[in-house]
């Protein structure tokens, strides 16, 4: 089982932490408790014994040691905490408890490359940089309050800029990195940079190799890359195997399973039956369980998924999801598997 990364808990976590550090007593509500991975687990029993229940109220600063806590008694291989639905009347914050599929399902990590290899100084200092220009975007709401031309715009775009002309410089030095080097926060690094590259079959094989990585914030950022690669040119989709981000559904990590989706979301954009027979054939459980949390945010890439794996025309797969309604969602698709 991989071990948890820093890079990967921020990018759940991210506002908490903020929150936390800016607001010594600030309460983080829990709206709803979810759970994946959860068949043969007895859940009534276990949300019973849970030390926090839906809308108790937590100290930012001790979360991390509850999410410990819940961990440890529910034997599960995540709990992550997740803000917030967009649809909820008051912000709250999801809670996700789950295990990995079973033998022969579960998502398969690759060993960690232990190889020397990493990043010269210049490309660590470009990334440290960027993260602090992006850490100060956050905090003024990113898109929301960064206007066209301001200093903070011209700093995104201008470190946006910086990693560009750097990975199509050393393009090939950073899939070796991401692909051998034993230092895990510079395969996170190459797998970022990675986005910039200029599309090729190598890239996308090397970013989909990388959605195996043992360490969990390599494997979200190469799924990240992935995705702005396939948003900006969606013929990127045929290089993708879809066999291979099938297999992130199975993962013990919410993370994995929720980039998997939006992946496979937009991979089966256009019609791709062999796509659709695959999720069809190796995901329908796993997307129903997906479906049925109450977070429209976070259950939105599920639903939508099963809507066209299920043979749903788009404007009514649009209109049920438009109007949130879940039942009548299952219930068309109820008959496919």
């Amino acid at each position: 089982m991989p071990r948890p990364s820093t890079l990967a808990r921020y990018l759940a976590c991210a506002t908490l932490l903020c929150l936390a550090a800016q607001a010594q007593n600030a309460r983080l509500r829990i709206g709803a408790i979810e759970f994946f991975g959860a068949s043969g687990h007895d859940l009534p029993s276990l949300r019973a014994a849970l030390p926090v229940h839906e809308g108790t109220e937590v100290n930012a600063q001790d979360m991390n040691d509850l999410l410990t806590r819940i961990r440890f008694m529910a034997k599960a291989s995540d709990v992550a905490v997740v803000c917030c639905d967009r649809q909820s009347p008051e912000e709250s914050w999801t809670l996700f408890i789950g295990w990995p599929d079973g033998p022969g399902e579960g998502f398969r990590y690759a060993d960690g490359p232990r190889g020397k290899l990493q990043l010269p100084a210049d490309g660590v200092s470009l990334a440290q940089s960027s993260w602090a220009v992006w850490q100060e975007a956050q905090a003024a709401g990113m898109s929301d309050a960064v206007k066209p031309s301001s200093d903070l715009d011209i700093k995104l775009r201008s470190t946006e800029l910086a990693i560009r002309q750097y990975t199509m410089r050393h393009v090939e030095a950073l899939r070796r990195v991401l692909r051998t080097s034993g230092d895990a926060r510079h395969r996170a690094i190459a797998a970022h940079f990675l986005s910039y590259g200029r599309r090729s079959r190598p890239l996308i094989s090397s970013l989909v190799a990388a959605c195996h990585d043992a360490d969990e914030g390599v494997r979200d950022n190469a799924t990240r890359s992935l995705m702005v690669l396939l948003r900006t040119d969606i013929r990127v989709a045929a290089w993708v195997p879809a066999a291979e981000v099938v297999a992130m559904l199975h993962s013990g990590y919410w993370s994995d399973r929720q980039r998997a989706a939006i992946l496979l979301l937009t991979l089966s954009a256009e019609a791709n039956p062999k796509l659709l027979k695959e999720i069809r054939g190796r995901a329908w459980p796993i997307l129903l369980e997906m479906a049925r949390w109450r977070g429209a945010d976070q259950a939105a890439p599920a639903r939508q998924l099963l809507g066209r794996a299920g043979g749903l025309d788009e404007p009514r797969l649009q209109a049920l999801l438009r109007g949130g309604n879940v039942d009548a969602l299952l219930e068309a698709v109820a008959t496919i598997h």
